[in-house]
């Protein structure tokens, strides 16, 4: 198996959860200099860690690329609609927080169903969405 080039191998086209990544833990110098070569889930690939995007004062439509951060932070200052991009694709799910804080009117994207609350922008609100597939995104507001 070490003899065998990456780029030779067969592509996996979509990864469930399940698969296996190589990994090299460069603080572990075990199997020399340059680290040791070890494997990890692909679903672990980010660990616990989320990813904040911290966008502060915004007045202009924003759009929100699922795949660029988990947590959003904004603070409106003037009517702002929303867009998104990058959605997961058919088969995966993905939550993302947005914190908003602002007494302007925010738009969401149309695709997002919103089951509870109703934004109140003279307090911090957070918007929890999950994207379970096309058709079904469920957005809660809490403040």
């Amino acid at each position: 198996m070490a003899d065998l080039e990456l780029t030779k191998l067969v592509e996996l086209p979509v990864a469930i959860g399940n698969e296996w990544i190589h990994t090299i833990d460069r603080a572990d110098l075990t199997s020399g200099p340059d680290g040791t070569s070890k494997k990890m889930q692909i679903k672990n690939y980010r660990g616990a860690q989320g990813i904040l995007l911290d966008v502060g004062n915004v007045n202009t439509p924003q759009v929100i690329s699922w795949d660029l951060a988990d947590t959003w932070d904004y603070v409106l200052t003037g009517d702002v609609t929303f867009t998104e991009i990058n959605t997961p694709t058919t088969g995966f799910t993905k939550t993302i927080s947005i914190y908003i804080t602002g007494d302007f009117v925010p738009t969401w994207p149309a695709s997002w169903d919103i089951k509870v609350g109703v934004y109140d922008g003279l307090i911090d609100n957070q918007i929890v969405v999950e994207w379970v597939k096309p058709g079904k995104v469920w957005a809660n507001i809490n403040g």
